[in-house]
């Protein structure tokens, strides 16, 4: 057989995985397309911001896989090794479409793809409600089922056709030249398995930069939110205190009597954010810091002099300060389980108002990824160093 036959059949799989999670793409569209909100124009970009996508979650999906398939170019793997490897790529692969059709048909329910969280639903933890909807949904969409279950048998036949005869009939290439190929076989392997050459690897904030937060669940895929959402920290509802007993000053918003005349007068809105500058530090509330500029401003314009710091880090300030977002958990709302969900800003009010908005940063574009955060939050543009 040619030399290059086992990288070309691997690959040929890949780009047969890829049409399948794009096939999946336009199903998840065409079926929740009312909730979506698409135009037609639009889709082509949403199909090509996809594609970033799906490389990176066949990647993820497939790595152990690819890893033993390279090394059967090396050496002879017996019949029982066969069969292990078979049952790897097509129990992974088909386990993950079937998953799919569980996020496609209960994206109505919940409006955003399926985290790895819902697996607590199944375990209980999260109540028993699972189990009694089961029978339903397994009734109500039965078609969809044998669809699902049929990609494990095509994923089986697709493994016997390309890679199967690859495996069975090594190449007759030294495996010093085959050792050579293995760096850029890796590097570009990697490299779709990031997503890109970005500052920060591929995650669910990338798709509302692609096409905004309304098309981003059309962007990602099944694999992806998964992958993405496995180790991410999840918050636990709390009540301190009953609403109902609340009072006006418990609930903490207080509007001045001049506030309507000054947002109506359109006045310029500047809201300056400095790394590590407390209040306690300015020059006018007797700190060693010398703040002569920020103190003229406090002169001019209104002063709360009792703050309380919401984050610990600049990652975790700019959603707290700008979207009051406190940072409840470890992880910086901007790359937790919770960063593509639709969130207010001091942007996204005003423009109700028919302001416009930017956001200066000092560093590079894609540093903490506030760009990505001013895409979510409404910013209508981002400068970067």
């Amino acid at each position: 057989m040619p030399s290059h036959t086992p990288l070309a059949r691997l690959f040929g799989v890949l780009f047969a995985l890829l049409l399948l999670y794009t096939a999946c793409r336009i199903f998840f569209v065409s079926y929740n397309q009312d909730l979506l909100g698409l135009d037609k124009p639009g889709l082509p970009m949403l199909f090509l911001s996809g594609i970033r996508f799906d490389l990176a979650a066949i990647c993820m999906a497939n790595i152990l896989f690819v890893i033993l398939y390279l090394l059967s170019t090396f050496v002879t793997i017996p019949p029982r090794g066969h069969l292990a490897v078979r049952l790897l790529f097509t129990g992974i692969n088909g386990l993950l479409f079937l998953l799919f059709w569980v996020d496609a048909l209960y994206f109505p329910f919940v409006q955003k793809r399926l985290q790895f969280d819902a697996f607590l639903f199944v375990t209980g933890e999260k109540g028993t409600e699972f189990w009694q909807v089961l029978p339903v949904f397994l009734v109500q969409f039965w078609w969809a089922w044998l669809i699902a279950l049929s990609g494990f048998f095509l994923l089986d036949r697709l493994y016997l056709l390309l890679l199967r005869p690859a495996m069975v009939f090594p190449s007759n290439v030294s495996w010093k030249k085959k050792a050579g190929w293995m760096p850029l076989i890796a590097l570009v392997y990697l490299l779709a398995l990031r997503g890109g050459w970005q500052l920060r690897p591929l995650g669910i904030m990338h798709a509302t930069e692609a096409v905004g937060p309304e098309l981003a669940p059309a962007v990602l895929n099944t694999t992806f939110s998964l992958w993405r959402t496995m180790q991410k920290q999840v918050l636990v509802p709390v009540s301190f205190v009953p609403e109902t007993s609340l009072t006006l000053s418990d609930r903490g918003v207080h509007v001045p009597a001049d506030t309507k005349a000054h947002i109506d007068s359109h006045s310029n809105v500047v809201i300056i954010m400095v790394e590590s500058l407390s209040t306690n530090l300015l020059g006018r509330e007797g700190g060693m810091t010398s703040t002569p500029f920020l103190d003229s401003l406090v002169e001019e314009g209104w002063y709360f002099a009792n703050t309380i710091a919401n984050a610990r880090e600049s990652v975790q300030g700019v959603p707290a300060v700008l979207s009051s977002i406190p940072a409840w958990m470890d992880d910086p709302f901007l790359f937790s389980r919770y960063g593509n969900n639709h969130i207010e800003s001091v942007a996204s009010l005003m423009a109700s108002r028919g302001y416009s908005s930017i956001f200066f940063h000092g560093a590079a574009k894609g540093t903490m990824g506030f760009d990505l955060y001013c895409r979510s939050a409404g910013f209508q543009q981002y400068l970067g160093r």
